[in-house]
């Protein structure tokens, strides 16, 4: 089964598909560029923006954590590179590596307190275990009750000092990889399934809600605008109808700071709380220092369209 976000960081032109210019979003490409070729050679030359973003909006703390899966890299040479692009002054001192399975997670020091009250919320844990006859939410927290509770023991643990020690959650039995992907990435809703039952799901012949929060890099002189404007644009979200919350904006260019999807048979009972969350998103993270403005969009979309 796929991760419910593999695509964490796309830089694109929405028309397009092609690269866009970044330096005036206040980083240093070209020092990016090399430092990240210099370690990883020409297997990186196709995607070494998307990761430089990845691990930018991290050390900036736009979100807690991003699965990195470019150039199958392993733990040390992750934390190899993650050195090497400090002492270029690319990055704080405050990333680490986390191992989870054989995937690489990159996640901040100050994350752990950031994920602990995400935690302490009430979650939206969506069923999707390939013997029901449709993906439901989930009622009884005893499923979810192994992976939250290994969740939150690392949460609880003392941060690293050492940022060349691999961080690592044991997937013991009961663990749900995907849920706890979905836990360390800050979903508001994430998925779940017995995993005693199938390592399958049911969400084949399901439409999905593909919800994308987009950050508009700073690149591009027509998306200037101030920071308090943007928060009184966002709030009206809210009371748009559905067709208004799809948005499109052609020629410009974007980074996906999130993406993930919910059955879209759960939209009416999920949307108001997603859109909720994106908005206490907008108004306490830094997105300013990357971009010029951020927005949420939803789409209806195939369960062959997108990663889980």
């Amino acid at each position: 089964m796929q991760v419910q976000a593999t695509p964490e960081v796309e830089l694109c032109r929405e028309d397009t598909n092609v690269c866009s210019p970044l330096g005036s979003c206040g980083i240093n490409t070209m020092k990016w560029k090399r430092t990240t070729l210099s370690v990883f050679g020409k297997t990186s030359k196709a995607g070494w923006s998307g990761a430089m973003l990845d691990i930018q909006c991290v050390d900036k703390r736009l979100k807690p954590a991003c699965l990195f899966d470019h150039w199958s890299l392993c733990p040390k040479a992750m934390v190899s590179y993650l050195k090497i692009l400090h002492n270029e002054g690319l990055v704080t001192n405050q990333l680490r590596v986390l191992l989870v399975g054989m995937d690489v997670i990159v996640y901040h020091l100050l994350s752990k307190t950031w994920l602990e009250s995400l935690y302490s919320q009430e979650l939206n844990f969506v069923d999707i275990t390939s013997n029901l006859a449709q993906p439901s939410l989930i009622t009884n927290t005893a499923k979810t009750a192994q992976t939250r509770k290994t969740f939150g023991q690392w949460c609880q643990q003392t941060n690293l000092s050492d940022p060349s020690y691999v961080d690592e959650i044991k997937i013991t039995e009961g663990v749900n990889v995907p849920t706890l992907f979905g836990l360390l990435l800050g979903y508001p809703c994430i998925y779940w399934y017995d995993i005693a039952i199938s390592e399958e799901n049911n969400l084949s012949g399901y439409a999905l809600q593909l919800f994308q929060i987009k950050g508009y890099l700073k690149s591009n002189p027509l998306l200037h605008q101030s920071h308090n404007s943007m928060k009184i644009k966002s709030l009206a979200h809210t009371s748009m109808t559905e067709n208004c919350y799809s948005i499109t904006n052609d020629n410009k260019s974007f980074a996906t700071i999130y993406s993930f999807t919910i059955p879209e048979l759960l939209v009416a009972s999920l949307r108001d709380q997603i859109w909720a969350w994106y908005q206490a998103w907008e108004t306490s993270v830094p997105w300013y220092d990357l971009f010029s403005r951020v927005e949420m969009s939803e789409q209806t979309t195939t369960p062959a369209a997108v990663c889980l």
